[in-house]
């Protein structure tokens, strides 16, 4: 299992060198705000899987109901879209959530094996022992659960930057937090842990760490989680770390401090004379 990966932040830290003889703000605060700044542009660059996405994968559709006043109401509910099967040979006509209902109902099943029993459904299929008739409105109950679940779902990965942020903002001064609103507020934090700069340190550093398939939870996940951050997060995370290396050098540019090549140097980049 990958449990780091190798973000390049060298440019970013000789911008944030240059930023740092000229700014007011202590250089531990302004670090903080640096890596706020870069997990904010993350999380908003964070690929997620759309409602729409999953609604067309398992094709299913909204129920549509006709309200007291003869308007389409939503009601959240969804059944099966018809004369799209995702099974093979007998069960080439099943639609993709039966057959994924009839898998976690089967506790032998390579679904649960795979999922480690998460998803599992106790008791057998939702269909054993109920009469033919109420047989419709049994499934669309189940694949509605289902539904709303993965829905929730697609911002999986959001979450772990949120577990960060909610952790580093009370080391970031409160001018700065706008845009970042309760950011964090319903995520777990487990999924993400922060040792922030600290005042009055001789050098100052401030590590993040995304603690995906790591925390021990679901192990026979843990492997495929970790994989998927580091290979959907690792791009994500250095581009945010590019861009702020960009931004931070635009301010630099705007109020003339590039132009001191002793201080330039000083800060690591390649001067040319």
């Amino acid at each position: 299992m990958n449990a780091s990966c190798t973000i390049d932040t060298s440019n970013l830290m000789k911008a944030q060198a240059v930023l740092d003889r000229f700014s007011k703000t202590i250089p531990s605060q302004a670090l903080n705000r640096t890596v706020l700044f870069i997990v904010g542009a993350a999380q908003k660059n964070t690929p997620r899987v759309s409602p729409g996405r999953v609604d067309v994968e398992l094709a299913v559709e909204m129920m549509p109901h006709i309200g007291k006043k003869g308007q389409i109401v939503k009601t959240r509910k969804y059944s099966v879209r018809p004369g799209i099967g995702a099974g093979r040979g007998p069960h080439a006509g099943v639609p993709l959530s039966f057959l994924i209902i009839g898998a976690r109902a089967n506790p032998g099943s390579n679904y649960n094996t795979k999922n480690s029993g998460r998803y599992a459904i106790s008791g057998g299929h939702p269909l054993k022992g109920v009469p033919r008739s109420q047989f419709r409105k049994v499934m669309e109950a189940r694949i509605t659960r289902m539904v709303r679940a993965r829905h929730s779902m697609g911002g999986f990965f959001m979450q772990a930057w949120g577990a960060i942020t909610r952790k580093l903002v009370p080391h970031v001064p409160g001018k700065y937090m706008a845009g970042f609103g309760r950011v964090g507020a319903k995520t777990n934090p487990g999924l993400g842990s922060v040792s922030p700069a600290m005042p009055g340190a001789y050098a100052c550093s401030c590590t993040i760490e995304l603690n995906i398939g790591m925390d021990g939870t679901y192990p026979a996940l843990a492997e495929s989680r970790n994989q998927a951050m580091h290979r959907l997060l690792g791009p994500v995370l250095q581009s945010a770390v590019d861009q702020e290396f960009l931004s931070k050098l635009a301010l630099a540019e705007k109020n003339g401090w590039l132009d001191a090549k002793p201080t330039l140097a000083a800060c690591g980049f390649t001067v040319n004379v």
